[in-house]
């Protein structure tokens, strides 16, 4: 669990259910409209319902009925998880990790509880809507996701083998004279700087391992809903989807519990109150330094082409290539594949590649995210110019994406980096809050946009995306390359945690800035 792979294990559990369940809901509402509405049965069995959802002359109706559905579901789903992350950082940040982690992931298994029993008895659809408002009104997987990626950062403060031994030696002894060793050690500017360089490397590595799970979690869980879905044209009932998603959110439950807390208490802050512990707060803390939030742009910048691409994708490439339901969920998978392993394997390698040539871990960082940033902008070029008749060359694109689409773990990783450590929960919820709203809004602007280029300019949502990079290219290598003005993560914190609290009292009033990890703009 030391290096992450506990929080991943978590994430890829929950990333395989809720893609399951999404689909699973989808199909499910369009069943039951198909069988109440345009055959008014109730009370029906499948085999009563037209096989393979062929809905004859109703097929519009069925549709909007269940776009109207899902619309609905997908409001209650997300909307409260934008103002609950402005609870949920702060709360870890005073509270540990583990609460917040074990409280949402139970509320989500109690979800999707009242979706499987739906299933079972045949409940009004709008116990689905109420099954996605309990999981909404706790802030949903992006609550449980920024928190994992809080802990995955807690983590990366502890991974100084001379640091820890030494601790330990010093808790053994249990002298004063060890203690000062100690707080000698993090006021040391050698071992400081060496600490703080392995810690925020190692940061980097464990915040894509998270990200990487989420990925692969979700190309598997569309992978079984689709090898789900041959049960379900054979007559088994929809409860199956239902039933493998509460079994994956059980198990996800399991693995919270069992992986160690990560805050220690001497890494905690006080609870700041409400008044500190809300959306605006949360969002205020991304604004505390100009570089923190000239990196926020580039994060929501990239927030809005993902959700922008992913909302007007399949449409395009069913107008333009002909595609069906198959061929986009082969690309998809694609796409998710490629950066799963972008995130897993390429980050880890190409700063270990660095990290041997003397490269430092803010140089690390920086070169990584521009390489990935150009090749974001190389990849949505290269979809926009794609002619009609070789929509093939599309998947070859997709594997691009190891490289171009690993963008998201290493902006987070910085915007953490210029935080104390004792806002790690803070900061990362902000970004989510972030994520949350731009996949909101921005879906429904981007759709707009391909509506209005359609007859003219269809692949223009592309060319905004390579623009995006670009400009967010332009931002990084502009302002980031000084390595001095982003805060480093340091080990001081966790280091402290073994040290009599007297002891620090005694220093307070000496310089903390760069003890604890602040950011010096």
């Amino acid at each position: 669990m030391k290096h992450g792979w506990g929080q991943t294990l978590i994430v890829f559990l929950i990333a395989v259910a809720m893609v399951l369940i999404q689909y699973a809901v989808t199909d499910y509402v369009g069943y039951r409209v198909c069988r109440e509405r345009a055959h008014h049965i109730s009370n029906a069995t499948d085999a009563d319902v037209c096989p393979a959802k062929k809905w004859c002359d109703a097929q519009d109706e069925v549709t909007k009925s269940t776009a109207s559905w899902m619309q609905l579901v997908n409001l209650v789903y997300t909307l409260p998880g934008v103002v609950v992350l402005g609870v949920a950082g702060p709360f870890s940040d005073a509270f540990g990790r583990k609460p917040v982690l074990i409280i949402a992931s139970t509320i989500q298994l109690l979800s999707t509880g009242v979706l499987l029993v739906t299933a079972i008895w045949d409940l009004p659809l709008y116990f689905i809507v109420i099954g996605y408002g309990i999981a909404g009104a706790t802030g949903n997987y992006v609550v449980v996701l920024s928190v994992l990626f809080a802990s995955a950062a807690d983590l990366s403060l502890c991974t100084d083998d001379a640091v820890g031994a030494l601790a330990k030696e010093a808790n053994e002894s249990d002298t004063h004279a060890d203690d000062d060793q100690l707080l000698n050690l993090s006021n040391s500017d050698d071992s400081a700087s060496a600490a703080a360089d392995a810690a925020s490397s190692a940061r980097t590595t464990l915040v894509a391992f998270v990200e990487g799970g989420l990925y692969l979690g979700a190309a598997l869980g569309a992978i079984v809903f689709g090898q789900l879905g041959h049960f379900i044209r054979s007559g088994c009932s929809h409860v199956i989807y239902f039933a493998v998603g509460a079994g994956l959110y059980a198990v996800a439950l399991v693995a919270v519990y069992v992986v160690p807390e990560t805050l220690t208490l001497g890494m905690r802050r006080k609870w700041p109150g409400w008044r500190h512990a809300n959306l605006f707060a949360a969002l205020a803390v991304l604004c505390q330094s100009r570089r923190l939030a000239l990196l926020t742009v580039v994060f929501v910048t990239q927030c809005l082409t993902f959700f922008g691409y992913a909302a007007v994708a399949q449409l395009y490439t069913a107008a333009s290539f002909g595609w069906g339901d198959a061929d986009w969920g082969y690309f998809a998978g694609i796409n998710a594949i490629a950066s799963g392993v972008g995130m897993l394997l390429v980050v880890p390698l190409l700063q270990y590649r660095l990290k041997r040539g003397g490269s430092s871990a803010h140089t690390q960082d920086i070169v990584v995210l521009l390489l990935t940033l150009g090749f974001g902008c190389a990849q949505f070029s290269s979809y926009a110019v794609v002619p009609s008749t070789a929509g093939t060359a599309f998947f070859g694109i997709a594997g691009a994406g190891f490289i171009a689409a690993v963008q998201p773990p290493l902006i987070r990783s910085l915007i953490s980096k210029q935080v104390p450590p004792d806002q790690l929960g803070t900061v990362f919820g902000a970004a989510a809050t972030v994520e949350a709203v731009a996949q909101l809004v921005w879906p429904i602007a981007t759709l707009q946009t391909y509506k209005s280029t359609v007859g003219t300019l269809p692949s223009a949502f592309y060319i905004l995306g390579a623009v995006g990079s670009a400009l967010s290219f332009g931002v990084v290598f502009t302002t980031m390359r000084k390595p001095s003005e982003v805060a480093s993560p340091r080990m001081s914190t966790s280091i402290q945690a073994d040290v009599p609290e007297e002891r620090i009292d005694a220093r307070a009033e000496e310089p903390t800035t760069a003890l604890l990890g602040q950011s010096e703009t």
